[in-house]
């Protein structure tokens, strides 16, 4: 998928691009979080929060450079 077209879904709150978004990198995140905080429930927690700051905050996205970045 396009980065431009997933980033202006993100950021019109598009359920269905936050859904893609969120199972892409879900997984990843979690484990790049748990290699830091060496704890699976912490390294969840910290990516769920991540994903509702996302969602809270998408109108007012930046993302200059990439989506996983």
């Amino acid at each position: 998928m396009e980065e431009q077209f997933i980033i202006n879904g993100l950021t019109a709150r598009n359920k269905i691009i936050f859904d893609f978004v969120f199972h892409y990198y879900y997984s990843g995140l979690c484990a790049y979080a748990e290699k830091i905080t060496n704890d699976s429930k912490v390294a969840e927690d910290i990516v769920q929060d991540l994903f509702v700051a996302l969602w809270m905050k998408a109108g007012a996205l930046n993302i200059s450079t990439s989506v996983k970045n």
